[in-house]
């Protein structure tokens, strides 16, 4: 499972909760282990969801797309050809 790389202050996108800004990443025991988590404050009503990082994947936890990735896939599906 990939694990992937976020950084404080970075645009996320969390299905089911909407945008969020990593504000806070930090290590706690979970058990018998250390875990690190995330802290995202939701946009939509400021709350704060806490993510552990080993679970980003599962959850679908990804970054905002860029507006040149957002061009790039409007560029593909005007392309009226079909490649097979």
């Amino acid at each position: 499972m990939e694990i992937k790389e976020f950084k404080i202050g970075d645009k996320v996108v969390y299905p089911n909760h909407g945008l969020g800004v990593i504000e806070q990443i930090e290590k706690r025991a979970t058990g018998d282990r250390m875990e690190e988590f995330l802290t995202l404050r939701i946009v939509a009503n400021d709350s704060t969801v806490m993510v552990p990082r080993s679970n980003t994947a599962n959850v679908g936890l990804r970054r905002v797309v860029t507006k040149e990735e957002v061009e790039e896939v409007f560029d593909v599906l005007k392309d009226t050809k079909i490649t097979l």
